[in-house]
């Protein structure tokens, strides 16, 4: 009884694969032809429809990953002549995931993707590129550049992360890595990388004006709300202005511990705003020493 179970299975499994290569046999044939009357359209000059019978053979499938990659090639140029960007980003797509590399050609999609605000096509083709170790370095800070743009600080970190498992000294990526952290609620740690890169390399005005900022920023939202708070009071008591001289001395700190980080970064690279911020922390540094005497 089992044997003949186990023969029945077997004339199954064998139909199966009889159909499964009979219909890619198919599909493979199906594709070409479609792919030779294209081309005919195309050496016709009519390029549009020519588009619409590739798009057919795209739908219809093949197994070799070349020939997608040349007819998305080819598409792509269709496309170009007829000006239709959009186009362009579609069949560019579909060679670079079938595994096209040609750097001239990822450009042009990447800079067609951010003219059109195609987020999505950015992300996917440099994901994609992580794979690819003569492109992987380049197009990989590209993507951690890319994250920090668009706010994602999570993806950031993570992909400092990995550029600095092949170079642990990068400072470039080191900095984006401190306001990652930053940016992530987890000061303690993004302050301790930015320091690292001041040891190494007191002038580096982006690790300056990072700290300097979150330092006055600390110290303005404390003193304004202290400030606030306090003078809304009409009847201040003494435990009122215990409280209130306390939250102070706090924003004190904080401006004294920004204001050498201010004037490197602005010594180096000045900036209106970082002349404001000074200005003002020296303003309230001496109105706060003034308060104490």
């Amino acid at each position: 009884m089992e044997l003949i179970i186990v023969r029945k299975l077997r004339r199954i499994v064998f139909t199966c694969i009889l159909i499964y290569v009979g219909l890619s046999t198919f599909s493979q044939n199906t594709f070409n032809t479609l792919c030779d009357s294209a081309q005919e359209e195309v050496n016709s000059g009519n390029l549009e429809k020519a588009l619409y019978i590739y798009d057919k053979a795209f739908e219809q499938g093949s197994t070799d990953s070349l020939k997608i990659i040349w007819t998305a090639t080819i598409c792509s140029m269709c496309a170009n002549e007829l000006q239709d960007e959009k186009a362009i980003i579609k069949y560019n797509n579909i060679a670079i995931e079938y595994g096209f590399a040609d750097q001239a050609v990822i450009e042009q999609q990447l800079n067609l993707a951010k003219k059109h605000k195609d987020l999505e096509t950015i992300e996917k083709v440099l994901v994609g590129l992580k794979d690819k170790p003569e492109l992987a370095k380049k197009y990989t800070l590209k993507l951690m550049y890319f994250y920090y743009n668009n706010k994602r600080y999570s993806e950031t970190l993570q992909t400092a992360e990995e550029l600095l498992e092949l170079n642990p000294h990068d400072v470039t990526v080191l900095y984006f890595k401190g306001v990652a952290l930053l940016n992530t609620n987890q000061d303690a740690a993004g302050i301790e990388v930015l320091m690292d890169i001041l040891a190494e390399h007191p002038d580096n005005e982006k690790a300056n004006r990072q700290l300097g900022l979150l330092y006055y920023n600390k110290a303005s939202a404390v003193f304004d709300k202290a400030n606030k708070k306090y003078k809304s009071l009409t009847e201040p008591t003494r435990l009122d202005f215990h409280k209130y001289t306390e939250e102070i001395k706090k924003a004190e700190g904080d401006y004294k511990t920004a204001l050498p980080y201010l004037e490197k970064s602005n010594s180096v690279a000045p900036k209106e705003y970082l002349g404001q911020a000074i200005s003002l922390t020296r303003s309230r540094l001496k109105q706060l020493s003034q308060d104490d005497k």
